[in-house]
């Protein structure tokens, strides 16, 4: 067996294994899943799995480390948009959408309520990062930019929790609208005001 087949088989076991214990985690919840309920799921031996993953916590680390990643990869530009114009945000706001969007199944029980504490904590701290980056390149920093950061990250998650429960019929192009207001009214509230308390 060639070494790209080789690869391409283990990349379809990997996301198979992924696409079913996400599955049952949205089902059960990660304390009543066992490696061998995933592994039947799939139809791989426990051997099978076990050369790809320790135990159904790194298969839950390792979605949410991927996720985490391409998030931040998508947002690396923002502190680039200016704030004056809320269509400019449009954009990379659909595009992160979009990604969301497609993966949905994985990130939805993420943060849908219960929600996997951790993922939320890790996906918070990139918005906050991202936000904070924004407000220091346009020297938008009062007092209660810190306030803002954490307000803002979890209206976002929020944001995406309620169009997957409520609203999945929308596009990801008007999810980012919504967003984006949202944002921007948060930055512009904070630039025309020494203090938000």
């Amino acid at each position: 067996m060639s070494s790209k087949l080789i690869e391409s088989h283990v990349a379809l076991t990997k996301n198979l294994i992924k696409k079913e214990f996400i599955h049952l985690y949205e089902k059960k919840g990660l304390d009543k899943i066992t490696v061998s309920e995933i592994c039947q799921s799939c139809g791989i031996s426990r051997s099978a799995f076990y050369q790809h993953f320790d135990d159904k916590f790194d298969v839950l680390e390792t979605i949410e480390t991927e996720i985490i990643e391409e998030l931040e990869q998508l947002n690396q530009n923002m502190h680039e948009i200016p704030l004056k114009n809320t269509d400019t945000g449009i954009p990379l706001w659909t595009e992160t959408a979009a990604y969301i969007s497609e993966k949905r199944d994985f990130i939805r029980p993420l943060i849908a309520t219960p929600g996997e504490p951790l993922f939320i904590h890790r996906w918070s701290a990139l918005i906050k990062q991202t936000i904070i980056r924004r407000l220091k390149a346009d020297r938008i920093l009062n007092e209660d930019f810190e306030l803002v950061a954490y307000t803002m990250a979890a209206a976002i998650i929020g944001l995406y929790e309620y169009w997957f429960i409520h609203k999945p019929q929308l596009t990801p192009k008007e999810i980012a609208e919504k967003g984006s207001r949202l944002l921007w009214s948060a930055f512009y509230e904070m630039e025309n005001n020494d203090s938000l308390l």
